[in-house]
């Protein structure tokens, strides 16, 4: 493997990423590509928070287990409540899909009116035509609380946009 690419913040508990290789493609990397010209290194509290999610995994074990569990549950929870959760293998993040970038976002502050923040993604993040709202599933999520999530995203009011407005996303592209 001449390149290993990864991610930190949807496994281990931080953001950024990383880039491993041989010494002549990295340098090669960093000073030709302009996404690494302009970009440093991991601060120590990111590369700290991986180094301990990496030991929890290993030591800590259940967590694994229970993550999945979780997210296997929100996963087939919103599936029965007929809710779009598009390609989802029932992993860490769980996308509940919508039809409209409003739809969406109406959500997302329904829910952040019930104290849960679950910010929309639309596009650029994702294909305009499948704005969503993605979930972040831990071990520490209980039932309940999934159970909670979906019922007041089933249950939500319909709300609709105001006359004559617009989203990016709403609206087929115009021809060129």
């Amino acid at each position: 493997v001449d390149l290993i690419i990864g991610t930190l913040s949807k496994s281990f508990a931080s953001c950024g990423g990383f880039v491993a290789g041989s010494r002549v493609l990295i340098d090669w990397m960093k000073f030709t590509l302009p996404g690494f010209v302009y970009s440093v290194g991991l601060s120590p509290v990111i590369t700290a928070a991986a180094a301990k999610a990496l030991e929890l995994m290993q030591t800590e074990s259940w967590r694994i287990a229970k993550l999945s569990h979780n997210a296997e549950f929100l996963r087939d929870t919103a599936q029965a409540a007929g809710l779009d959760t598009g390609p989802a293998i029932g992993r860490a993040v769980i996308p509940i899909l919508f039809n409209s970038v409003w739809e969406t976002m109406a959500v997302s502050e329904h829910l952040l009116a019930h104290g849960i923040y679950v910010p929309p993604v639309v596009q650029v993040g994702v294909p305009k035509d499948k704005p969503r709202l993605r979930f972040f599933i831990s071990a520490s999520h209980t039932e309940d609380e999934i159970r909670q999530v979906v019922q007041l995203i089933v249950d939500r009011p319909v709300v609709e946009p105001p006359r004559g407005l617009s989203l990016p996303g709403d609206q087929p592209a115009a021809a060129l």
